[in-house]
């Protein structure tokens, strides 16, 4: 079957899913969706996306707390991204840009899906930058660009109530998660593809992940045209560095998140640049929760 028509149901039921949003009820509203800077990047994702690291050269102190450890001195690859697209604005490259980081420990790409989420690892409710005990998606602002990098824990059903998933169904929701949010005003959403640490590449979990892998590549064929595949696929796995991880461990060192920066500032620049036209300057934005 084609890829496109395989997952066209799903791309779809998400249009018809936006029928019947709240709209902006005032000409003041209105005006404060249309205003065209600065621009909105959302990150959505995991512990890794969150900024945790593991690596042993950077001597965290036993004393740190779980907090001071997330993203331990600027490390983490949204920070740098953050500062990437500052640099990039600043030289006039692209608009000025907003980043926020939606990463949330333990999350899945079924946690992700505006459909299918069930709190059954409820821990990431207590993440102080999501709003209490709601879908995560809902959790997602108005936005220009939405990088959505999933896929450790769903490799090892890491909080989840059921077996790890399958290729296709993981490729299921993350087509239903940039359809949705597609459908919703947002322009650009990239799927990363997720990087194998060492440690399981052996392992069927390992395995699992290079299948979805392949997942996204297939989510996004179905997503964008064959010409536009750069502005859905952020192939994160292409070119890893073998000091991306440490021996043992599933969180990227320090080296593995500059990596990852490099490759998403590079991609996001593009897309911004692109946002940046004046036709694309006059679209609104809306929610991913409607609001």
């Amino acid at each position: 079957m084609h890829v496109a028509r395989a997952f066209a149901p799903l791309v779809a039921a998400a249009l018809l899913a936006v029928v019947g949003l709240p709209r902006c009820a005032s000409a003041q509203a209105l005006a404060h969706a249309l205003v065209a800077s600065p621009r909105l990047v959302v990150l959505a994702g995991d512990s890794i996306t969150e900024g945790v690291l593991e690596d042993a050269t950077l001597a965290i102190p036993a004393s740190a707390k779980p907090a001071e450890r997330v993203c331990w001195q600027r490390l983490c690859f949204a920070e740098q991204v953050r500062d990437g697209l500052e640099r990039a604005a600043s030289e006039g490259r692209i608009a000025p840009t907003e980043l926020v980081n939606r990463g949330i420990g333990g999350a899945t790409s079924r946690d992700w899906d505006p459909r299918d989420y069930a709190v059954d690892d409820v821990h990431y409710l207590f993440n102080g930058t999501i709003y209490g005990p709601q879908p995560l998606f809902r959790n997602i602002p108005a936005a220009d660009v939405v990088v959505h990098y999933v896929g450790t824990n769903d490799a090892v059903a890491f909080f989840e109530a059921g077996p790890p998933l399958e290729a296709e169904e993981y490729a299921e929701h993350l087509v239903r998660f940039a359809a949705t949010l597609r459908a919703r005003g947002v322009e650009h959403v990239l799927l990363a593809v997720p990087p194998v640490p060492p440690a399981w590449s052996a392992l069927a979990q390992g395995e699992r992940m290079r299948d979805y892998g392949e997942a996204v590549r297939r989510a996004c064929r179905a997503l964008v045209a064959p010409a536009r595949l750069d502005r859905c696929l952020l192939d994160l796995a292409r070119d890893f560095p073998s000091d991306g991880f440490a021996p043992g461990a599933i969180h990227p060192t320090a080296a593995g998140h500059a990596f990852i920066a490099r490759r998403y500032v590079e991609a996001l620049v593009g897309v911004l640049r692109e946002e940046g036209a004046p036709e694309a300057a006059a679209r609104p934005r809306s929610s991913a929760s409607g609001r």
